[in-house]
């Protein structure tokens, strides 16, 4: 079922969103195509999310530093 009415749900074309914390908030963001990413040493915290294929980002889930 379809979280927006607005526009109809995107499968997803393998590309994920990478936000990183470095102790100063949330912001770095990168795209990667593969579901891993390596974080910068100075990382806190990360989250991510998929990229539908209309450029949409989904939903964020956080991971833990050195999360496999």
């Amino acid at each position: 079922m379809a979280e927006s009415w607005t526009f109809p749900e995107a499968a997803n074309d393998a590309r994920f969103a990478v936000d990183v914390d470095e102790a100063s908030g949330f912001g770095a963001r990168f795209d990667v195509a593969v579901p891993e990413a390596t974080l910068p040493g100075g990382a806190t915290a990360a989250r991510v999310a998929e990229i539908g294929a209309d450029g949409r980002t989904g939903p964020w889930v956080s991971i833990g530093p050195g999360t496999p």
